[in-house]
């Protein structure tokens, strides 16, 4: 079965995590979105499925943002999911 994964936040580590999904899920249906439309024309032209739009539902997402209120900007957007990874270097208090 299929699995829907969305990367949330392509810099440099949103970027890599999608770009090894993709590699390695090639059954699953593997997305990123970014704010930057520079970056995901960028993505696009490595034929990487990418947009600025996050899609309503993915079994899951990971997000790869920079500050806590990208992340609970992101959470509000997010309708259903069966798991929500999030990747940060930042202070998670």
């Amino acid at each position: 079965m299929a699995r829907s994964i969305c990367v949330v936040g392509l810099g440099e580590i949103g970027s890599q995590v999608l770009a090894e999904l993709s590699a390695r899920q090639k059954g699953d249906n593997v997305f990123g979105v970014d704010l930057d439309p520079a970056r995901v024309a960028q993505l696009k032209s490595m034929n990487l499925f990418v947009g600025e739009t996050l899609p309503k539902e993915s079994d899951i997402y990971i997000v790869t943002v920079w500050s806590t209120n990208q992340i609970i900007a992101v959470l509000a957007q997010i309708e259903r999911a069966h798991l929500i990874s999030i990747e940060s270097t930042i202070d998670p208090t």
